[in-house]
């Protein structure tokens, strides 16, 4: 999603692309600006992640405590480029994770649980093979031993884009 604001502090979105001119002259020293929100999956704000705005004129910056990012000013960019957010965070690898998260993985793969989302599926792939198997339980256990260290083939953070349909939410 991309949110644009103008100098009267005006707000839109879009989630496909989008293209701003100022071809009145309106805001001359401002420039474009390109916004974000990054949240978790009950909507909550997720301070400190690294994002790159990739395109033609690459811009990098970090989300305020309230998950927020505003990347400016840009000018002189290209009108008809394409623009991607790319968040990135790999910091306490054991944030929020527990004991409990072993055993609910040990269920998960006997068979006696299935996951409330897509979500808990994408944090129990532990070693980022895109399968939750025994590796991933051996992997997590590692780390509540080894508190500080961290993952071996993975970041602590993963992110999907907030309006990715999941084909299958159950999977």
């Amino acid at each position: 999603v991309l949110w644009v604001a103008d100098a009267a502090g005006n707000w839109d979105f879009c989630k496909n692309k989008i293209e701003v001119l100022d071809q009145m002259g309106a805001c001359p020293l401002c420039g474009p600006h390109f916004f974000s929100i990054v949240r978790n999956e009950n909507n909550v704000a997720i301070p400190n992640v690294n994002m790159t705005l990739i395109g033609p004129l690459p811009v990098t910056g970090i989300t305020s405590s309230k998950g927020q990012i505003y990347l400016f000013p840009i000018m002189d960019f290209p009108d008809t480029s394409t623009y991607t957010f790319v968040p990135e965070k790999n910091s306490f690898p054991l944030n929020g994770v527990s004991t409990f998260d072993l055993l609910l993985l040990s269920k998960y793969l006997k068979g006696e649980l299935a996951w409330n989302s897509p979500y808990q599926r994408i944090a129990a792939d532990v070693n980022s093979d895109c399968t939750v198997s025994i590796s991933d339980f051996i992997e997590l256990r590692k780390m509540l031993l080894k508190p500080g260290s961290s993952f071996k083939n993975n970041s602590s953070w993963r992110f999907v884009d907030g309006y990715y349909v999941f084909p299958d939410p159950n999977k």
